[in-house]
């Protein structure tokens, strides 16, 4: 019996440990996916579509890329992508006509297999001034974080700047050892999560 378990659990954790993670599928309901190949046409596209281009997937699926996004950020985005070395793009802004006027677009594109994948978001002017915003930040608190002398206190404080920029409800520091075990030696949280500060976690638990 303890074999059979043993081999069942070897097995669950050889699919975890392949299963392709990177490649969801899928996108967040904010955002506009589009996949095409070089030759500019499109293989693929999100179901949300029309809320920004008016045209369903069907309508525009192997049908040049450009039609939609135009011809000037398809340049743009290749050109991007074309950088030695480069996985993902910088973001790229544009615009696009539509029924309710004039949209600002953030894409950001890279590989994935023969296809280039562009995700849209929708910017806003206080998104806008909001990111702009960030990089002068990010410098004032990296200078803030070089007084630590102490690795602890340093991934302390790199947690607390983090959620305040993400707005995320948690950020933890992991540390791993020879084995890949894990423990947690700085976080920072809601007061609604419980705290993991100090807890260990076996290799097993993230794939390889």
């Amino acid at each position: 019996m303890d074999s059979d378990r043993q081999a069942l659990l070897t097995e669950a954790l050889n699919r975890c440990a392949t299963e392709p993670i990177h490649l969801a599928g899928a996108i967040q309901n904010h955002g506009i996916l589009l996949a095409f190949d070089e030759a500019g046409i499109l293989r693929m596209a999100s179901g949300n579509l029309p809320a920004v281009f008016g045209q369903t997937a069907e309508e525009v699926l192997e049908r040049p890329v450009a039609g939609l996004i135009g011809t000037d950020t398809l340049t743009r985005l290749r050109a991007c992508l074309s950088e030695a070395g480069l996985e993902r793009a910088a973001p790229v802004r544009f615009s696009v006509a539509s029924h309710a006027g004039e949209i600002a677009l953030t894409a950001i594109a890279h590989r994935s297999g023969l296809l280039n994948v562009a995700e849209l978001e929708q910017e806003s002017t206080e998104e806008t001034e909001s990111a702009h915003s960030i990089p002068p930040a990010i410098g004032q608190r990296l200078a803030q974080l070089d007084r630590h002398n102490d690795i602890t206190g340093f991934c302390q404080d790199v947690t607390q700047e983090l959620r305040a920029l993400t707005g995320f409800d948690r950020v933890k520091v992991y540390r791993f050892d020879r084995r890949w075990n894990g423990e947690i030696i700085a976080e920072s949280r809601n007061n609604t999560l419980p705290s993991f500060l100090h807890h260990h976690f076996p290799a097993s638990d993230i794939p390889p």
